[in-house]
C-alpha cells in the first residue's frame, strides 16, 4: 500500500513537472513569435501590430537586433511619434518616446551611434515642445531611468532571453496577436500602434472626441504645466549647447511642435509669454535657427488635425517632414516658419500680436 502510494506520488509530481514545463515552453514560443519587445528580426501575421507600454525599451532592443545604419535621428516626446520615418529624404530613425526630456538625447544619440559601430549621424532632428524647458521634476526623471534601465538591460545579451518568461511580454503578446489578426482579417481596431518597421500608425477620433480631449489636455497644462509651480530652467541653453558642441559633425535641426490654437492661448492666459520668448530665444542661440510650427495657421485652428490639444495625427507630421526637406508645395503655405537672429524679434511679435 505505501509503495502504492509513493509511487503515485512520484508520477504526479512528475506530471505536475511536465505540465509546468510544457507550459513555459509554450510561453517561450509563443512571447518569441510574437516578440513584442521588438528583440528579435522577424514578422508575420502574428506581430504586425505592436502596441507598447514602453517604447524607450522596444526602440533600443528594434535598433540592437535589427542592425542598420542611419543618416539622420528624429528625437521628441509622443508628439513625434506617429512621424514616418520613411517620409524622409535621408534614411532616418524616430526615436520619439512619450514625456521625453531633452536631458535623454544624448544617450539616445551615443546609443544609436554605438549600435552602427560608430558612424557618426550626418544630422539629428529635433522636436521640441516648451513644456521641457520646465525645472526637472519627478515624472522627468523617473523617464530617464526608464531610458537608463533599457539601454542598460539591451547591452546584456541574454536578457531578451529572460524577458521570455516575463508574464507581462506574454500579456504584450497576447494583445499585440489579437490586434494582428484582426488587422490581417480585415477587421482593424481604431488604436494607436506601430509596425515592424517603426512606423506609427494613430487612432482616429471623431470631431466631438477630439474637443473632449482638448478640454481635458488643456485642463491637464492649466493646473500642471503652465501653472504656479512652473519654474523656467535656468541650465537649459547652457546644456543644449553642451549637447550640440559633443558632435561637431553633425548638423542639428529643431522644430516647434505645433500645439492647437487653443493651447497656445492657454498659455498666453496663464502668462507665459516671458518664458515662451525666452524659450525660443534661446534655441535660437544654440541652434541658429527654430523651424517654428506654433502660431495661429490653418493647421493649428483646424481640430481634425488633432487626438487632442497637442498630439497631431501622422498626415502633420508628413507636412513637417516636407518642410524641413524643402518640399514646400506639399505644406499650407501658412504652416512653418524660420526664426533666427535676424528676424526672432518680429517673428515673436506676431506670435504675441
Amino acid at each position: 500500500m505505501y509503495k502504492n502510494n509513493l509511487k503515485s506520488s512520484k508520477t504526479w509530481v512528475i506530471t505536475l513537472l511536465l505540465s509546468v514545463m510544457i507550459f513555459l515552453i509554450l510561453i517561450i514560443t509563443f512571447n518569441t513569435f510574437v516578440d513584442p519587445n521588438w528583440s528579435f528580426n522577424h514578422s508575420n501575421r502574428f506581430n504586425a501590430v505592436q502596441v507598447s507600454s514602453n517604447f524607450r525599451k522596444s526602440k533600443a532592443n528594434y535598433l540592437k537586433y535589427k542592425p542598420d545604419t542611419y543618416n539622420t535621428l528624429l528625437l521628441g516626446s509622443s508628439r513625434i511619434e506617429f512621424i514616418n520615418q520613411e517620409h524622409f529624404n535621408e534614411k532616418t530613425f524616430n526615436y520619439g518616446v512619450p514625456s521625453a526630456a531633452y536631458q535623454e538625447f544624448e544617450s539616445i544619440i551615443d546609443f544609436v551611434i554605438e549600435q552602427q559601430d560608430g558612424i557618426e549621424l550626418e544630422k539629428i532632428i529635433i522636436g521640441l515642445d516648451f513644456f521641457i524647458t520646465r525645472e526637472e521634476n519627478g515624472a522627468d526623471i523617473y523617464n530617464q531611468s526608464l531610458l537608463t534601465e533599457a539601454l542598460t538591460n539591451v547591452s546584456d545579451d541574454s536578457f531578451r532571453y529572460k524577458e521570455l518568461l516575463s508574464i507581462d511580454t506574454f500579456f504584450n503578446s497576447i494583445e499585440n496577436s489579437y490586434y494582428s489578426l484582426n488587422k490581417y482579417f480585415g477587421s482593424d481596431k481604431n488604436i494607436s500602434y506601430r509596425n515592424r518597421n517603426n512606423v506609427g500608425f494613430a487612432k482616429k477620433y471623431s470631431v466631438k472626441e477630439t474637443e473632449d480631449n482638448m478640454k481635458k489636455r488643456i485642463e491637464f497644462f492649466r493646473n500642471t504645466r503652465y501653472d504656479e509651480s512652473y519654474i523656467y530652467n535656468t541650465n537649459y541653453k547652457e546644456e543644449l549647447f553642451i549637447l550640440k558642441n559633443k558632435y561637431p559633425n553633425t548638423e542639428f535641426v529643431v522644430f516647434t511642435n505645433p500645439i492647437t490654437i487653443e493651447l497656445f492661448e492657454t498659455l498666453k492666459e496663464e502668462n507665459k509669454e516671458d518664458e515662451f520668448k525666452r524659450w525660443i530665444r534661446e534655441t535660437v542661440e544654440v541652434f541658429g535657427e527654430v523651424h517654428n510650427f506654433i502660431g495661429n495657421n490653418s493647421v493649428t485652428s483646424d481640430k481634425e488635425n488633432y487626438q487632442d490639444s497637442d498630439h497631431y495625427y501622422p498626415h502633420v507630421g508628413d507636412y513637417i517632414t516636407y518642410y524641413l526637406d524643402g518640399k514646400l508645395n506639399e505644406v499650407p503655405s501658412d504652416f512653418g516658419t524660420e526664426i533666427n537672429k535676424e528676424n526672432i524679434d518680429e517673428e515673436l511679435s506676431k506670435l504675441f500680436h
